[in-house]
């Protein structure tokens, strides 16, 4: 009986309180009204429209930061590779070797003794230097190569005021301006837009159309036998420097472009050629340590996470 009673008296108190919260919602709603913003009936399916975008947009917030967090975590447990990578562990494969000794690791043959994994990683040492190496003068190459071809087309500009101030007519004009257009891959004449006829590409600003374009801006100025300059950068002889320059700074990027492939052509070879490369010979000498003790063997297990991979795109 007393069971009964508390039973009555909680639900007749939640109603009290449910009967209050109405009567807080509708008051709230009836100020929202009296401001203007709203009436009451309107508020109700505006609310549960809110509500339902919401119930639909937190489902897709939550589908995207779960795979934000998928993306991350197979970033942080993704394996680490690379030339570097495969050389590291190399060298860790040898103090694995170290490790065991000689004997029992005596395998046959001349890959897989210890003395010629030490070559080996002398020899893939000096590979990864060298392409070091002509990556930093193929980058310098690079940047002064561009800054040399970027001073041409505010020079340009210049050459034609002077041509201008030193009265050249408008046919030697037009000429200068169709180099300095190709010098910037722009057309002589715009494009008609409605126009359906096929044109050629108005670009020509790689550095040997560019370089083309500047010697003859140089033999316009040249053969113009009323061009001269005070200006000592604006000068025939200066100009023609400006192109042996941008020629030289050309001929420097190509020699450090090909010096960079021989190189990493080279590491390739050491690294991942069949049967001698670094990745082959680390292969071979798991798989021998792994038939001289076992798979199951913690001598086998200790070399076994070594990863190595071949970076060579058949």
């Amino acid at each position: 009986m007393r069971k009964t009673v508390k039973n009555g008296a909680k639900v007749a108190h939640k109603a009290t309180l449910q009967k209050k919260a109405n009567e807080l919602v509708k008051q709230v709603l009836s100020n929202e009204a009296q401001d203007g913003n709203f009436t009451p009936e309107e508020q109700a399916p505006q609310a549960q429209a809110e509500r339902s975008e919401e119930a639909v947009a937190e489902p897709k917030k939550k589908s995207k930061k779960k795979a934000k967090e998928k993306a991350a975590k197979k970033r942080r447990y993704q394996p680490e590779s690379g030339h570097g990578v495969n050389y590291d562990h190399f060298g860790q494969l040898i103090q694995f070797v170290f490790g065991i000794g000689t004997p029992p690791y005596s395998p046959p043959g001349t890959r897989l003794p210890l003395a010629q994994l030490e070559a080996l990683y002398a020899q893939a040492d000096l590979a990864l230097q060298k392409v070091q190496t002509k990556k930093e003068v193929f980058q310098t190459a690079i940047n002064e190569r561009q800054a040399m071809f970027d001073t041409v087309s505010p020079l340009a500009a210049q050459v034609f005021g002077q041509l201008v101030a030193c009265g050249a007519d408008d046919k030697l004009l037009a000429d200068f301006r169709n180099y300095a257009n190709l010098l910037n891959g722009k057309r002589a004449k715009d494009i008609d837009p409605d126009s359906n006829d096929k044109h050629v590409s108005a670009s020509h600003k790689s550095f040997a159309n560019r370089i083309w374009s500047w010697n003859g801006i140089v033999t316009i100025c040249a053969g113009f036998d009323d061009y001269e300059s005070n200006d000592p950068a604006l000068t025939v002889a200066a100009l023609t420097d400006v192109k042996d320059a941008l020629v030289n700074s050309n001929a420097d990027f190509q020699k450090a472009f090909t010096d960079i492939k021989m190189a990493r052509i080279h590491r390739d070879e050491v690294f991942y050629k069949a049967v001698t490369g670094l990745v082959p010979v680390a292969l071979d000498v798991k798989a021998y340590i792994k038939a001289l003790f076992g798979y199951k063997s913690e001598l086998f297990k200790m070399v076994n996470h070594l990863s190595f991979k071949n970076f060579i795109k058949k």
